[in-house]
């Protein structure tokens, strides 16, 4: 993660909402598009971009810069480095082009994966331990508190202050989508000059608004060539399902490339089906996201096929935390059911990435952990998530990063991956190139042992959209040994991490202080971090 560099160009105006569809007299996708783009006869979705008004210049320094008062100057443009002793920010430009793989987990922790062996007794998750051992597995690996924000922070490698969206996207009276003057992943990759990409989603979205004028278009109305999945959660969806009952796993809406049905096939498996029927006719190179809805609720019984769990009398009330486990067993399991079902030699020529967009739900979350501490805080159990990788520019199988790592990094990730430059990345011709938070990790994938930046950030606030009406906001800043946590209204908390502890401790300016003097100092920092990112991260939109 790099330090914002303050205000850019302001978000497409709301009225001009009637003009996002331009591009649909072009075919939308599937295999017609990638046919006549290969031929020259289709090109890129642009037309929205032409709207967009130009971003007003970017002249701060990146954060990585600011994070200490002794740091020092140091610049970004030639990738230097900043006060971590590591590039604050690798420009990409010189990629083979491969294909690119995100896996998504819904509100699943690191406390509910076996391969961080943080205590016995885990759902058995065989999928994903075979990709840490095949991957690096990042250790301080962090998130945003809940789903919206996560995501829109993976897709545009922008802090959540930055595009508007700091909560989830709550049906049915939230008002603000992630707005397309936002550049995506699949956006970036149109304007790379070395290779031409391919795309698709496959599952949640969750980024837009019932009241965005086409629903169930989106994902592809921010640059996605192909989408099968539910625009948000199975259980808010626009329209319920049509026999009288609440959406659930087995009863959902679904969109197919913007035409929305509801669609009774188990969510999970449906998932890994249209993938599987996809990838294989994808032209290459290509950049697909498999974003899965479980473990989320609505609290289910997985088809018996998918987990091991003995649920009594098949009633989630008897027993939800094992239907809840085999709910996480489901997801790996069909995790399993799609990297089998590629071709090996398709997958040596993919880096793959497993990730989750928040910490796992009080509700699930069994001692030794403390289930006040899940999704929705900053505590590590709210924000620390699994990232493992996988693929080509893996050199030491099975190792572990302790470096930390944020989902805003994997924007310029993909970016260094598929070779596009990111200082010539705009959202219109002529505009500023686009402000980027995040950091590449292909170093650190190639070499477990560097570090990245000395710190991570998070943040929560409500309501979604421009961040001068927010009613409240909680941010966090962690080093290698302290969290400080600031909350609207309330006084700050500070933690000090330990050796072999399984969470951050006790607030020390609480009943657990005094704080030591390394404790105070600590505390100094951080809070001049939090102040530093909260000034120059502002929201860019109108």
């Amino acid at each position: 993660m790099v330090l914002p560099r303050g205000r850019g160009l302001p978000h497409r105006p709301r009225g001009l909402g009637g003009d996002r569809r331009r591009h649909r007299d072009l075919p939308r996708s599937g295999p017609d598009r990638h046919r006549q783009r290969a031929k020259g006869r289709v090109p890129r979705r642009r037309s929205r971009r032409a709207m967009r008004p130009k971003r007003r210049p970017n002249r701060a320094r990146p954060l990585a810069c600011l994070l200490l008062s002794t740091a020092g100057s140091c610049t970004i443009s030639d990738g230097s480095s900043g006060p971590s002793g590591v590039s604050v920010e690798r420009i990409g430009g010189g990629g083979t082009g491969e294909n690119v793989l995100i896996v998504i987990a819904d509100d699943l922790g690191v406390d509910q994966v076996e391969a961080y062996g943080l205590y016995p007794g885990q759902p058995p998750t065989p999928t994903i331990s075979t990709l840490a051992a095949d991957g690096v597995r990042f250790e301080r690996a962090y998130a945003f508190p809940t789903c919206s924000p996560s995501r829109a922070a993976l897709m545009t490698g922008r802090l959540p202050n930055r595009v508007g969206i700091g909560g989830w996207i709550e049906p049915p009276d939230d008002y603000f989508d992630l707005p397309l003057a936002e550049v995506t992943i699949p956006e970036m990759l149109d304007q790379g000059q070395l290779h031409t990409y391919t795309s698709a989603l496959f599952g949640k979205w969750h980024l837009a608004t019932h009241r965005y004028p086409d629903y169930g278009h989106h994902a592809l109305d921010q640059g996605f060539d192909w989408w099968q999945g539910s625009p948000e959660n199975l259980g808010g969806a626009l329209h319920q399902d049509p026999n009288g009952g609440k959406n659930n796993y087995y009863h959902w809406e679904k969109s197919t490339n913007g035409v929305l049905a509801h669609t009774e096939h188990y969510a999970t498996t449906d998932t890994v089906d249209d993938a599987l029927a996809k990838i294989p006719t994808m032209p290459e190179p290509w950049f697909v996201v498999v974003s899965f809805n479980a473990p989320h609720i609505p609290l289910h019984l997985p088809p018996a096929h998918l987990h091991t769990q003995n649920i009594p009398l098949d009633d989630c009330a008897l027993d939800s935390q094992a239907c809840w486990r085999a709910m996480v067993e489901a997801l790996d399991t069909e995790l399993g059911r799609l990297l089998q079902g590629l071709d090996p030699a398709l997958l040596d020529r993919t880096t793959t990435i497993f990730t989750a967009d928040n910490g796992t739900s009080g509700d699930w979350i069994v001692p030794p952990f403390r289930s006040s501490r899940g999704k929705g805080t900053l505590f590590d159990g709210g924000v620390r998530v699994p990232l493992i990788v996988t693929g080509p520019h893996v050199s030491d199988p099975g190792s572990v990063s302790d470096a930390f790592a944020n989902l805003v990094d994997l924007f310029p990730t993909v970016a260094e991956l598929a070779g596009v430059d990111l200082t010539t990345v705009r959202p219109v011709p002529g505009a500023p190139v686009i402000h980027i938070d995040g950091r590449s990790l292909v170093d650190v994938i190639e070499d477990p042992s560097l570090e990245t930046t000395p710190y991570q950030f998070s943040q929560k606030f409500a309501p979604n959209g421009p961040t001068d009406q927010l009613l409240q906001e909680r941010t966090m800043a962690r080093s290698s040994t302290h969290k400080l946590i600031r909350i609207t209204g309330d006084r700050p908390e500070l933690y000090r991490y330990v050796d072999g502890a399984i969470d951050e401790g006790d607030d020390l300016l609480g009943p657990a202080g005094p704080p030591t003097p390394e404790d105070l100092s600590a505390y100094r920092q951080l809070d001049r971090l939090l102040d530093t990112i909260v000034a120059s991260a502002s929201y860019e939109g109108p």
